[in-house]
């Protein structure tokens, strides 16, 4: 496809678990669509994106798709109804400071773990250390994280989050080892996560595939 990036609701996405027969078999994505089909798919320049804070943006993806069905619930894709004006791209996210509502620094977001439904549930912080020695990483909730826009021209983004390094630094460990995968997908240990942070869990009521039910 070139340079050309394509953009799709995460509904249409089916996650397919690894292979317990095949060793080092990874979890992956699928996009249950016909390759000549997904050929004349919107998309853009992969040098040049779009304004993803813009709603009218989406209008063509979501017609695209509008006649897939959303693999968990069966039904067609839903089009999107509501955008942040801070919308952010996961490659900014990693790497960037998590500071206090005051400024001060708490640490650097690794990564960000995100549920079968699309919904992102938590982050991976790194506390502590230098350089990257002798850090420790801990998992914070997604719900808990404010996402803000600073500065004179309101043009600098900003996560911050209400907590101490050293409330950090004794928070649920992230392990990035393969071994310990299951558990930072384990809804208990998600759960408690979340406890640990006094934030509600949001998937109340959803199902195992993380569709919300009528609960």
């Amino acid at each position: 496809m070139g340079d050309k990036l394509f953009a799709m609701p995460w509904s249409v996405l089916r996650s397919v678990e690894p292979d317990k027969a095949k060793k080092d078999s990874p979890q992956s994505l699928v996009l249950p669509l016909a390759k000549e089909r997904f050929k004349t798919a919107p998309g853009f320049d992969k040098k040049n994106w779009p304004n993803l804070a813009n709603p009218d943006w989406t209008k063509d993806i979501d017609a695209f798709y509008a006649g897939d069905l959303n693999p968990n619930t069966k039904k067609p894709v839903e089009a999107a109804t509501k955008t942040s004006v801070t919308t952010w791209r996961v490659t900014e996210l990693k790497g960037t400071n998590i500071k206090t509502p005051t400024g001060d620094k708490l640490g650097d977001l690794k990564e960000v773990a995100v549920d079968p439904s699309g919904r992102a549930c938590y982050v991976a912080v790194s506390v502590g250390g230098f350089l990257g020695i002798g850090d420790r990483i801990v998992a914070v909730p997604w719900d808990a994280l404010k996402f803000s826009l600073v500065g004179e021209k309101l043009d600098k983004k900003q996560i911050s989050l209400v907590s101490t390094k050293e409330q950090l630094e004794k928070a649920p460990q992230f392990k990035e080892a393969k071994e310990g995968s299951a558990e930072m997908c384990d809804p208990k240990w998600i759960t408690r996560v979340y406890e640990y942070y006094s934030t509600p869990v949001y998937w109340s009521g959803r199902d195992e595939n993380g569709v919300k039910g009528s609960k």
